[in-house]
C-alpha cells in the first residue's frame, strides 16, 4: 500500500508552505511515518529531507532516526519508578512512606494509586496501561489534575 499521488503532492506542498508552522510540518511527517511505517518503500526519509530544505534543523527532526514508532520512543520517569516499586527496589531514603516488603508480607504491591499534581501526559497513561497488562495481580491507577498534550504546551 502506498500513499495516493494527490495526497503525496498535498503533503509535500504543506511541508513546503511558509504558512504552515514547523510543529505542524513535523506532525504531518510523524503521522505519515506512523501510517506507513510497516510498508516497504515508504518515503519518510524524503519527507525529512524536505523538512531540512524548508528550514527545519537536524535537532528538530532527530526523532525520526532509528526508532520504531515516533510516539513511543521515550520511557517516562514515572515508568522507571513504578518498575522499581514492583520489584520492591525503591530507595527508602527517597520513598520513606513505602512499606518494607518484609513487613508488608507480600512479594510486591497489589494496588498502586498514582496521582500527579500538575497533570499527567498521554505517554504516562499509555505506559501505565502497558504495565497493567504486563503485571497480572497488580493494578495501577493513574490520576492527575489535568491531562497534558502537545496542543496545550506550545
Amino acid at each position: 500500500m502506498t500513499v495516493d499521488s494527490n495526497e503525496w503532492f498535498n503533503l509535500q506542498r504543506l511541508i513546503s508552505s511558509p504558512n504552515v508552522s514547523d510543529a505542524s510540518k513535523i506532525w504531518l511527517v510523524q503521522l505519515y511515518a506512523l501510517r506507513y511505517e510497516k510498508f516497504q518503500g515508504n518515503a519518510v526519509a524524503s519527507l525529512v529531507d524536505l523538512l531540512y530544505k524548508n528550514g527545519l534543523s537536524e535537532w528538530e527532526t532527530a526523532g525520526f532516526k532509528d526508532i520504531e514508532n515516533v510516539y513511543t520512543q521515550h520511557q517516562p520517569q514515572l515508568g522507571q519508578i513504578l518498575e522499581q516499586l514492583l520489584k520492591m527496589r525503591l530507595k527508602e531514603a527517597s520513598y520513606p512512606f513505602v512499606e518494607n516488603p518484609t513487613t508488608a508480607g507480600r512479594d510486591g504491591p497489589q494496588d498502586i494509586i498514582v496521582f500527579m499534581v500538575g497533570g499527567v501526559t498521554c505517554e504516562e497513561a499509555r505506559y501505565i496501561s502497558m504495565l497493567n497488562a504486563a503485571t497480572p495481580g497488580t493494578r495501577i491507577i493513574l490520576g492527575g489534575t489535568t491531562i497534558h498534550n502537545s496542543q496545550r504546551n506550545e
